[in-house]
């Protein structure tokens, strides 16, 4: 029994490392496609640069999430977040694919921050199984505000 639940333990904790093979994200800002994305360890172009005047408008800043199709994670919890550079959470959405801001509320955060990072990650929806694995966090883009 014991070795039955540490095998599954590192099943899922492999599983849960690889879950993030395939998948790609979009970052969009009143309409306009900013970044197309697949590489979290592309750390350099997965930035999005922001002026001030891309902002000024009533737009929307979305990032998408695209699960693969054949992903390990189907059917898991998906949670969308932007931090600080200080990991402290801005705001975060459970059980979704899709985070979006006004622009006017964006460059709020932005003005005293300057630089956000938007992460993903997901939980298996059995709390038993989410227990028994490690959950890290995914990184999608950095967003600067620049002059």
């Amino acid at each position: 029994m014991r070795t039955a639940l540490v095998l599954s333990a590192l099943l899922l904790t492999t599983v849960a490392s690889t879950a993030q093979d395939g998948a790609s994200w979009k970052v969009t800002v009143s309409k306009k496609n900013m970044l197309t994305a697949s590489n979290a360890d592309d750390t350099i172009t997965n930035t999005v640069r922001l002026k001030k005047a891309d902002l000024s408008n009533n737009g929307i800043f979305k990032i998408e999430y695209i699960e693969p199709k054949n992903s390990a994670t189907k059917g898991w919890i998906r949670h969308i977040a932007i931090y600080d550079t200080n990991s402290n959470a801005m705001t975060q959405l459970d059980s979704t694919h899709i985070i979006q801001f006004y622009n006017r509320d964006l460059l709020k955060l932005l003005w005293s921050r300057k630089k956000l990072i938007a992460y993903t990650w997901a939980n298996p929806a059995d709390p038993g199984m989410a227990a028994a694995i490690r959950i890290r966090r995914f990184r999608l883009c950095s967003i600067e505000l620049v002059d």
